[in-house]
């Protein structure tokens, strides 16, 4: 970093990168594993990297519903299943920070809610979750902020009751600020 800090469940992210990186859990928003890997494979890989115990993985397939994925390669998954795999490692960890980027896309309706409702779940057990996303009306009552970056900068903050409207105020107010 060229200037401030950045902590992590009170870690510095550069002078104790590995404390730091215990506390944070992430979801990409396409996430891949090997294709010739099982469910509970990769479940299993990654509750070992991270020092959680095995019966951890049974508890999260239930959690995400991938129950009749269990033991079915990750190669022969859909997107929304996969999204659902990389849930359940997102949860496996129980880390105090989950990071998530874009984590609806792949996810149909009624996934997407659950999704939200889990998010929810966490954040009132005390972790801390933050959502990157383009979808900013799905996620209308259901964040307690809303910020607005733009090229890595925060620009403004969003009211979460009414995302869709101010989201449109900001884009109306910076297309009269271009022209």
């Amino acid at each position: 970093p060229e200037a401030g800090r950045v902590q992590l469940n009170d870690f510095n992210v550069v002078t104790e990168r590995v404390n730091a990186q215990r506390s944070l859990a992430y979801l990409p928003q396409s996430p891949s594993f090997h294709p010739r890997l099982t469910c509970t494979e990769v479940l299993r890989f990654y509750a070992r990297l991270r020092g959680v115990p095995p019966d951890r993985c049974g508890l999260v397939i239930g959690l995400t519903e991938l129950d009749d994925f269990a033991q079915v390669p990750t190669g022969a998954l859909s997107g929304g299943t996969r999204q659902r795999l990389g849930l359940a490692l997102l949860l496996l960890a129980d880390a105090p920070v989950l990071l998530l980027d874009e984590p609806g896309l792949s996810l149909d309706p009624g996934w997407r809610k659950r999704l939200q409702e889990t998010l929810h779940f966490e954040s009132q057990h005390g972790k801390t979750v933050l959502v990157t996303t383009h979808l900013v009306a799905e996620w209308n009552n259901v964040a307690d902020r809303c910020l607005l970056c733009r090229d890595g900068a925060i620009e403004c903050e969003l009211d979460p009751t009414d995302l869709p409207h101010d989201f449109d105020e900001v884009k109306s107010t910076a297309a009269t600020l271009i022209n």
